[in-house]
């Protein structure tokens, strides 16, 4: 798998873009997306044991912490990028199936003029949660396969390289039960419980003050680049429901230190609650000085938003995480 190449406010920013999570770009070439959620009030279900912070053999993490009355997932794929996305738990005859949620199409052209409101959905089948999460996701490969084989299996639409499954809800839940029992049609992934990384944040902007403690993403790379040259990167945030006026609710800090001692880092932060909420983006900027004592990061960076309001923001986090894929912003 090759690095995708990014600019750092794009890296910043693909945080807040619903996409997959990294277990379903790992296990399917040919992705799908349908219209139509499985997973409905009448048979939405809650597991605490999700709840955790679990990485898979190839290194790629997950956070899965409380969102409403569903989820939020911070990732942390294979090649290192950081992701963001939301999903819920149900039931659908004897499966456990979680289900996320993305609020943009897929990055098809021309999309046969499917524009679906309420999002587009991606599920997962957890067969058991313990020790170890282990869940199976649909092989690509072979629902394409199958479909051009049986096209009147469930009602669906192929654009450039992209499937919709235009389906209902009940026309995809029978078909779902019945394609996973097909030879081949799902492949298995595990994951292993992590201790979760504590974040601490605070953030100054103008004359108000917001802090809060969360588990999340705490992560260091020294095979980084920042617009081609050899840097090292610190990572650290997290995602979760303000509780109050001066809590923070989405914290991604990226600091880039360049060979020659160069510091550059990104913020995105939302604070206070409901119609109050408020989000501030800080494009690359110097000011950011970092130190690693005993596996924990210590961040402070302060800076200047586009509308010229000034910010600062404290932030500490362990146990570090060290990645070992080559992160690079051009």
């Amino acid at each position: 798998m090759t690095t995708p190449t990014m600019t750092p406010t794009a890296w910043m920013r693909s945080r807040s873009a619903a996409v997959l999570l990294s277990l379903l770009l790992l296990a399917a070439c040919n992705d799908y997306v349908s219209i139509a959620s499985v997973v409905t009030p009448g048979n939405q279900i809650d597991d605490p044991r999700l709840l955790d912070t679990w990485q898979a053999s190839d290194g790629s993490t997950v956070v899965v912490s409380r969102s409403g009355n569903g989820y939020s997932l911070l990732s942390t794929n294979e090649d290192g990028s950081i992701r963001v996305s939301h999903g819920q738990l149900g039931r659908v005859g004897p499966l456990t199936i979680f289900e996320m949620q993305s609020d943009e199409p897929p990055p098809a052209p021309g999309y046969g003029g499917i524009d679906n409101a309420a999002g587009y959905y991606r599920h997962v089948i957890v067969d058991s949660v313990d020790a170890g999460l282990h869940v199976r996701v649909v092989d690509g490969d072979s629902l394409w396969h199958y479909l051009q084989r049986e096209p009147g299996a469930v009602p669906h639409q192929q654009r450039y390289g992209s499937m919709v499954i235009t389906a209902t809800a009940a026309q995809l839940q029978q078909f779902l039960l019945a394609f996973i029992r097909r030879p081949g049609a799902t492949i298995p992934l595990d994951f292993v419980r992590l201790p979760a990384p504590r974040v601490s944040a605070t953030v100054t902007a103008g004359s108000g003050r917001y802090a809060t403690a969360q588990e999340g993403v705490c992560q260091h790379s020294d095979d980084a680049s920042f617009y081609s040259k050899s840097a090292s990167l610190w990572h650290a945030g997290f995602s979760a429901d303000s509780s109050s006026p001066d809590s923070l609710s989405n914290v991604d800090l990226a600091v880039w230190q360049a060979t020659g001692g160069l510091t550059w880092f990104s913020l995105s932060v939302e604070y206070g609650t409901g119609k109050e909420t408020r989000r501030i983006e800080l494009p690359p900027q110097h000011g950011a000085s970092v130190r690693i004592q005993d596996s924990a990061i210590d961040l402070q960076a302060g800076g200047v938003t586009v509308v010229g309001d000034s910010v600062r923001i404290s932030l500490s986090c362990s146990p570090v995480t060290e990645l070992h894929h080559r992160m690079e912003s051009d």
